[in-house]
């Protein structure tokens, strides 16, 4: 945790939860208390205020050193500067404890203390041997205590994570999961498909899934009815949702490999197509060819509905402008990709698209395409305050988990006005080439036209 704002919304996370609980008659804990880990500096900082919004405090003191003191403690260059007991440091544990105490609530360490438990020094690195070796004589029982109901604490609070949070997806699915990203890392070939076995010539509607459903499945919706149009491929609906909102009339999935188990979960009448890539991914083409076969060997294929005629706007509307100039920033060099998110999240904010803990589902979302997407999960999505788009080059490009990024657009959609932009940028930005000719040339006012759609 770094601010109120976050705590705020894991209580509500809960509250959520506390609904479905009773609406389903399920017994529960209706007061289970909620703290919090305090392992950054800002968390530190403001103890006295996370103290009014939590029943306990548990001090992470590995990342609090070393966000503290700015060093990475697994980087042989500046670990000997990794020193737990920095007067920096322990005056910021001193800070959380003494606003915990001020506040009424526990600690992470009050067990310890009311045992008398303790270590001579810090145990480094955090492993069970270092803690067994660092004990006075007499605090051993009490360290092994501690320890012991640490561990019972996590599994209770891991337990009621994955039965609330993790209920949609079975332990086949996410071995499945692991076993594509395992095979993806090293570059083998992962299944086609799964799911539901679908006839080509039974297909009628297409859904891109993704978590939010405004970004990266917008975007690959967007190519693969392109790809559809210029194939000739007619009287197929290709449409994009969140993954927890795929519907049931769908007849074939696409989404990203990871969330493929609950996609299947989700739409158990589907044929599931998981990929790596929204942005000119190979599967789209062979799905494309695939249809056509189909509708060239089968029955006609249904005419699509004729468009229904559009009445000509006012005069006086407009369209608003959902990239503004000030949001389009060139030549940035290149950060990590926490630091890209969080530089469109500012953005973001400071253009009043969205609140501050937007930023945090940005980074919970992270994923990477050949133009990299940020945007919140579906559960941040109440934190938009109005339909926006940023604009952020990178020459050199960014290390993305293992893609090289040059492109990132930021994104924030209360409802569907988003997808010009992004059917704009699919036009300009659909291949790696695309995309490393847009940036090397890119400029701001050019851009800007083209985008938006003035040009």
């Amino acid at each position: 945790m770094t601010c109120v704002e976050e705590v705020r919304a894991a209580r509500e996370l809960l509250d959520q939860c506390k609904d479905e609980l009773k609406a389903e008659g399920l017994p529960y804990d209706r007061d289970i208390q909620v703290g919090i880990m305090v392992e950054t500096p800002s968390a530190a900082l403001i103890a006295d205020l996370l103290a009014r919004e939590s029943d306990f405090f548990s001090i992470g003191t590995n990342d609090l050193t070393q966000y503290t003191m700015a060093v990475d403690r697994g980087n042989a260059k500046v670990e000997k500067l990794y020193k737990t007991f920095q007067p920096s440091v322990l005056r910021s544990i001193r800070n959380v404890i003494t606003a915990a105490k001020e506040a009424g609530i526990p600690v992470g360490i009050f067990l310890l203390n009311l045992l008398g438990g303790g270590l001579k020094g810090p145990a480094s690195p955090g492993s069970i041997i270092a803690e067994m070796m660092l004990p006075p004589k007499d605090c051993y029982l009490a360290n092994i205590l501690g320890i012991a109901v640490a561990a019972a604490v996590s599994f209770a609070i891991s337990a009621f994570l994955l039965k609330f949070f993790g209920k949609d997806a079975s332990l086949a699915d996410a071995q499945a999961q692991v076993a594509a990203s395992k095979a993806a890392s090293k570059g083998q070939a992962v299944e086609s498909s799964t799911g539901a076995s679908v006839s080509a010539k039974d297909v009628k509607k297409i859904v891109f899934a993704c978590d939010a459903g405004m970004g990266s499945s917008a975007m690959g919706t967007t190519m693969l009815r392109n790809k559809l149009k210029d194939a000739g491929v007619t009287g197929i609906e290709v449409i994009h949702h969140p993954v927890s909102e795929i519907p049931g009339d769908c007849q074939i999935v696409v989404t990203h490999h990871e969330l493929s188990g609950r996609a299947a979960q989700r739409a158990p009448q589907a044929r599931i197509i998981p990929i790596h890539n929204f942005m000119g991914a190979p599967e789209y083409d062979t799905l494309v060819d695939e249809l056509l076969q189909a509708q060239k060997g089968g029955s006609a294929p249904v005419p699509e509905a004729a468009p229904a005629a559009e009445e000509p706007a006012p005069a006086a509307e407009e369209k608003p402008v959902l990239l503004e100039r000030k949001n389009i920033v060139l030549g940035c060099t290149p950060v990590t990709p926490e630091e890209a998110i969080r530089a469109c999240g500012r953005l973001m904010v400071d253009s009043s698209y969205v609140d501050e803990s937007y930023i945090q589902g940005m980074l919970d979302r992270e994923a990477s395409f050949s133009v990299a997407i940020p945007h919140g999960t579906n559960e941040v999505k109440p934190l938009i305050k109005k339909t926006g788009v940023v604009v952020m080059t990178y020459p050199d490009g960014i290390d993305w988990n293992g893609d090289k990024v040059k492109l990132v657009v930021g994104i924030a959609a209360k409802g569907e006005e988003h997808l010009e932009v992004l059917g704009r940028i699919v036009g300009i930005a659909s291949t790696d080439d695309d995309t490393d000719a847009l940036v090397a040339g890119a400029d701001a006012e050019n851009l800007y036209q083209k985008l938006n759609g003035l040009a």
